[in-house]
């Protein structure tokens, strides 16, 4: 594994919690539009497995709280569009900020907040490349811009030199 992937961080749109399920290292992964897989108390904003809270219900509890949360209501911890988590999107926008190279896959760079990275990643002057089968309004900004499915074209832009892979040939 090359240094630049040892580094690398997951700035999402999924809510559903592919990258972690997958080995993604959980401190790496950025989920600006929230996620699923947490239940989120509505006073104290604390985190709580949805799996713990789903399953109180399921026993019959009728205000779930445990130790995350004083009033009892939690809400899925996830993100309407356009009003990030300041939390997790500082935390994305300081990973882009530190990196040498962006890969933005698929629809990112059209949804808000998660498109704003671009936006930090432009302003750094990082290279980046922009994968997805539709034009998107920051590529006149990528170093590069690959059309076409993600699956076959992802490999080659993270081989890459500029993402810290071997040259492609």
């Amino acid at each position: 594994m090359t240094a630049a992937r040892a580094r690398a961080h997951v700035v999402t749109r999924s809510i559903d919690g592919p990258h972690p399920a997958v080995g993604s290292p959980a401190d790496r992964v950025h989920e600006p539009h929230g996620t699923i897989t947490r239940a989120r108390c509505m006073r104290r904003r604390r985190p709580a497995p949805m799996d713990d809270t789903l399953r109180a219900v399921r026993a019959g509890a009728a205000e779930p709280a445990g130790p995350a949360c004083a009033t009892g209501v939690l809400r899925p911890d996830m993100v309407p569009f356009g009003a990030p988590d300041g939390d997790v999107y500082g935390r994305a926008a300081d990973a882009v900020r530190a990196a040498d190279f962006l890969s933005v896959v698929g629809t990112s760079p059209r949804v808000e907040p998660a498109a704003a990275v671009c936006a930090t990643a432009v302003d750094r002057g990082a290279a980046s490349a922009i994968v997805d089968t539709e034009a998107a309004s920051y590529d006149d900004f990528a170093s590069d811009v690959p059309r076409g499915d993600v699956e076959p074209v992802v490999p080659r832009v993270v081989a890459a030199p500029e993402a810290g892979g071997p040259p492609v040939g």
